[in-house]
Parts: C-alpha cells; structure tokens; sequence
C-alpha cells in the first residue's frame, strides 16, 4: 500500500494532467464535467444511521441508494448509443488514475465513493458524471487537490464557459 505522502510528490506532477484533461481547449467538454463537480460536495458524507426494522427473528435494514436487488426497475435498454467526448475523456482519466496508471484510486474505492455520493446526487447524476464526483472526492480524500483548488478550477471553467457564451452572441 502507497501511503498518501509518497503520493503527494505525484500528485504535484498530476495537477497540470488533470488540467489538461478538464480544459477548455481539451475535448470541450470540461465545463460539464466541472459543472458536476461543482454541485456535488467534496466532503464525504457523514456515515448513515441504519433504520432496522424487526420482523420475527429476522433484522432488516433501510437500503442505500445504490442497492437496487430484488426491486423492480423495469426493463433494460441494452441499445447502443453514442459516446460523448467527455464520458471518454472521463473514461481515461479514470484508467490513468487507476490499477493501469498509477494506481492512485482503486476499483472499490471508487465504488465507496460512487455510494457515497448523496441520495439526490445517485438519483441524478448519470453514470459518468458520479464518476466525475467520486474521483474528485476521492482525491480531495487523499490530498491530491484540495477543496480550495477544486472550487478555484470550477470557477475558471465557469468563466471562461460564460465568456465564449458571450462571444458566440
């Protein structure tokens, strides 16, 4: 196991990457993926109680809001459908992040970050775009950024996004 401190030199090297990914001249897109990331909190959420009920013998306990089994949810589109340049752009960032880059984030962490996120954030949020909040908890998490560096990047994306709004008339 890495400790966060050996990461820290790392992570000195991986803002100007992160940057490139998320900006405005990249895939276009990064005003999206910040806009998630500016309405979804960087802090982690404070642990839920568990509401169990007693039936007889048996405990049963309130489910979170990623825990769909045995709930009828309709049936699943399995059509294809396009890939927007960001949900690849995310889709990389991930990997690079990831057990085949530098292996900053784990696959379970990331899934505990994707539970994590707030009940109207899951519901909300498409696939991608929990990704996009949960790798940057998870980095805020580990002191790769810091809230103050988030927040100060999804301001800048937000004016420069304004800006070329204003421009275009």
């Amino acid at each position: 196991m890495i400790s966060v401190q050996a990461l820290r030199p790392f992570s000195l090297q991986l803002r100007p990457a992160l940057a490139a990914a998320f900006s405005v001249s990249g895939c276009g897109c990064a005003t999206l993926c910040w806009q998630v990331v500016g309405r979804v909190p960087l802090t982690r959420p404070a642990p839920r109680p568990t509401m169990a009920v007693q039936y007889g013998r048996k405990t049963m306990t309130q489910r979170r809001e990623h825990d769909m089994g045995g709930l009828a949810a309709g049936p699943v589109a399995v059509e294809e459908h396009p890939v927007a340049p960001w949900q690849k752009t995310t889709m990389a960032m991930r990997v690079a992040l990831g057990k085949t880059g530098r292996g900053l984030i784990a696959t379970d962490e990331l899934r505990r970050a994707i539970e994590d996120l707030p009940p109207e954030d899951y519901r909300s949020l498409a696939y991608f775009e929990k990704w996009i909040a949960a790798v940057t908890n998870l980095l805020v998490e580990k002191g790769v950024l810091t809230h103050e560096e988030v927040a100060a990047r999804v301001t800048a994306l937000k004016a420069a996004r304004e800006a070329a709004l204003r421009a275009r008339g």
